[in-house]
């Protein structure tokens, strides 16, 4: 999935509304939970930040942000004063960037659903062509052992102390290449 980002705001009066506490200051019946987007309906195509974990392009903005656009997986440089830097040089502030192959990008996806708490098989078998419970059958086994996640039908379900461990148990569904290496 393709998407397309721009922001342009040429008023303070089309900026974003701001958000506190969880809830947009916009008291709309349609008012989301802060993380998922702001916007000026003028200007900009909406996405919610959901899409992210179904492969939506994503532009990280800050030192040590992560991006994905259009199958790159990117980072920002960590540190803010040559972020800063790099922006007054008017240069991309980017410090590393890895095009993911089709496994990569099944991975990446896998893990932000996870990280929600749900997957549901049926998507990763239509989108990729791949049974998770097979492709990631040893990880699954040992996490269930333990009482992390639980399958009903052809979703996975994280427990309450799944969602608590989820960022640790990542790490055993990446490529043996990744799992040793140091993200931030």
């Amino acid at each position: 999935m393709r998407t397309a980002i721009s922001v342009l705001f040429t008023s303070a009066a089309e900026r974003p509304q701001y958000f506190r506490k969880g809830k947009s200051t916009d008291l709309s019946s349609n008012s989301k939970p802060f993380y998922t987007a702001a916007h000026s309906p003028k200007h900009q195509r909406l996405v919610y930040q959901d899409a992210q974990y179904h492969g939506a392009d994503l532009l990280g903005i800050g030192a040590s942000a992560f991006s994905y656009i259009d199958g790159i997986h990117c980072q920002n440089l960590t540190s803010l004063e040559s972020y800063l830097q790099r922006l007054d040089e008017n240069r991309l502030s980017m410090e590393r960037a890895y095009v993911l192959n089709d496994d990569e990008r099944l991975i990446r996806e896998f893990i932000l659903q996870l990280k929600l708490g749900r997957v549901n098989g049926s998507y990763f078998l239509q989108k990729f062509d791949i049974d998770i419970f097979a492709r990631f059958a040893d990880p699954l086994a040992y996490f269930a052992k333990q009482g992390l996640p639980t399958r009903n039908g052809d979703g996975l379900a994280l427990t309450r102390e799944g969602l608590l461990r989820v960022d640790r148990m990542l790490p055993a569904f990446y490529l043996p290449a990744h799992q040793h290496v140091r993200y931030s």
